[in-house]
């Protein structure tokens, strides 16, 4: 049974899709990972269901959306550590995210790309979430720039607990999306 501050504790979390999902409380992110509605439970998770979520007071999966963005949003600017990186050889500047268990969750947050757009020279940005708990964020570059980020990142973070993908994602203003590299 989900206690009354559920609603305080509902955030989306990034998933890949051999993890149980309920259809209206889950979206598809791309390269086999998935948004779902979770509870966090002071680091652990668990999923929550509409039934869950009206006992809670969450009047609809609209609703239950837009909390988990406020509270996504919350953990952010008080849990999320932001490094960037600038004088990396041969690597452009790079901004990695790091902290706890929904770090790389992060790449849903609604304001990620005004954040990132700051600090990096350029406002075509890519993200990689490698594991749960590590995201980083570069423009989007030559392709030659970005196997050189791919392979740090597989350097620095291919060990990393709860993997979830290599795979690139495009960062926007109006969201992300999955990136594909052009073939040729």
């Amino acid at each position: 049974m989900l206690s009354e501050d559920t609603a305080n504790r509902i955030v989306p979390y990034v998933v890949p899709s051999t993890y149980p999902r309920v259809p209206e409380l889950s979206r598809e992110l791309g390269h086999g990972l998935w948004v779902v509605l979770a509870e966090d439970l002071d680091g652990l998770v668990t999923g929550v269901n509409a039934e869950g979520l009206a006992n809670a007071g969450v009047t609809s999966p609209a609703d239950a959306w837009a909390r988990a963005d406020e509270n996504l949003d919350t953990y952010f600017s008080e849990e999320v550590t932001a490094r960037l990186y600038s004088e990396e050889p041969g690597l452009p500047p790079f901004i990695v995210l790091s902290g706890t268990w929904l770090v790389a969750t992060c790449i849903v947050l609604p304001r990620l790309h005004k954040f990132a757009a700051r600090a990096l020279p350029d406002t075509e940005l890519l993200v990689s979430i490698p594991h749960r708990e590590s995201l980083v964020i570069f423009a989007k570059g030559t392709a030659k720039t970005r196997a050189k980020l791919r392979a740090r990142i597989r350097e620095v973070d291919g060990a990393g607990a709860k993997p979830l993908t290599f795979e690139l994602f495009n960062l926007s203003a109006q969201g992300v999306t999955p990136f594909l590299e052009a073939e040729g």
